[in-house]
């Protein structure tokens, strides 16, 4: 959404990206919000000047990556794909 909203991308490609993400939702893996995610946020978006919901999204990635094998993170913000390459392994295709 912040992409159509800096005119990054066109407000046709946020609403198809939107409506795929709704159809996929049942099927992406939620993690449950905990105070050591927020801790870890919290620490991130001020070590790495980071947004809330940038941090909090990469502050759960690494807690699954810790927890679980084969985690790959994934983002279109390039700043935030900087961050968490020191942290989790990035999705690449």
């Amino acid at each position: 959404m912040r992409l159509g909203q800096e005119r990054r991308i066109f407000s046709a490609e946020v609403q198809t990206v939107y409506k795929q993400l709704l159809e996929d939702w049942e099927a992406v893996f939620q993690m449950p919000a905990v105070s050591e995610v927020a801790l870890e946020a919290s620490a991130l978006a001020r070590s790495r000047n980071l947004r809330g919901a940038d941090a909090v999204h990469l502050a759960s990635a690494a807690r699954l990556s810790r927890e679980t094998k084969g985690v790959r993170f994934l983002s279109f913000d390039d700043r935030l794909n900087v961050a968490a390459s020191e942290l989790v392994k990035l999705w690449e295709e």
